[in-house]
């Protein structure tokens, strides 16, 4: 096991891993064996040859929980009870985490919460062509007509809520797998206090705070964060003309370089979204 034990996980790369709402199959079973999963991968057939044990072991692994989870989201405590059935022996940092957040956070719950919005919000992209960052009221209308088909009847904004609920986990979770394992901090307050209090508290209308958080990446020459918070701020009512009259009116206060660098990145979100506002 000589190859793997050079991206074996520190245990605070466990504990980190070990907080997420779900993991992938693959992931699940580096972390069975004290691995990083954002520090090693391999062909089997490359390392059948060189450690035939591990890779064994570890394709056993891999056949056993992609038939448990079959929708390759593994919770961390059902992992658990797999492990104990298998039998697979945890990492006993990670084994002890995974319990302490279920017993102290009620973690399980929001795992499951989290899972069904992401399955709320795959059915609606899959089934309906729902793109989260554009409001697409028809498709969303679509969504309520068919489940009106069905004796469920659900508010529009209702819908929408979940959807943008599914959405944020969505991102939390792509934004924790990129980057929490080596910026911990960072991607748990962009979610805690950013998302989750700060665009929330009721003092400022979204739309406005979108208004103030796009002007401030143009005035100091963000562009690259543009996409995201123009395609959310134009979600919570800001319209296509507004948003070019914006940038006529930063030109004059913060300048033409910084405007003329965001014009490219507004014009993209522009083209993207599925009708003009």
């Amino acid at each position: 096991m000589a190859k793997a034990v050079e991206a074996v996980a520190s245990e605070k790369v466990l504990r980190y891993w070990a907080r997420l709402p779900y993991w992938t199959v693959d992931e699940a079973v580096k972390l069975s064996f004290g691995i990083n999963p954002a520090g090693f991968s391999f062909e089997y057939e490359e390392l059948i040859g060189i450690e035939p044990q591990f890779a064994n072991a570890f394709a056993a692994r891999i056949l056993s929980l992609s038939r448990t989870f079959i929708d390759n989201n593994v919770e961390p405590i059902r992992f658990v009870d797999w492990a104990r059935e298998f039998p697979a022996d945890l990492p006993r940092v990670l084994l002890d985490e995974i319990l302490r957040n279920r017993q102290t956070t009620g973690e399980g719950e929001v795992n499951r919460y989290n899972h069904l919005l992401k399955i709320t919000l795959g059915l609606a992209m899959g089934g309906y062509g729902y793109n989260p960052a554009s409001r697409q009221d028809e498709v969303i209308k679509e969504i309520l007509r068919d489940l009106e088909d069905f004796g469920l009847k659900v508010h529009q904004q209702t819908l929408r809520t979940k959807l943008n609920e599914a959405a944020e986990a969505d991102r939390a979770s792509r934004v924790g797998r990129q980057f929490g394992a080596a910026f911990p901090g960072v991607v748990r307050n962009t979610t805690d206090m950013l998302f989750k209090d700060l665009w929330l508290r009721p003092d400022l209308a979204p739309r406005d705070r979108s208004l103030v958080t796009v002007s401030a990446l143009i005035a100091t020459g963000q562009a690259a964060q543009m996409p995201y918070h123009l395609n959310r701020a134009m979600d919570n009512g800001l319209t296509q003309a507004e948003a070019a009259e914006v940038l006529a009116h930063l030109a004059f206060y913060t300048g033409w370089p910084f405007v003329f660098s965001a014009m490219p990145a507004a014009k993209e979100v522009f083209d993207k979204r599925p009708t003009a506002n």
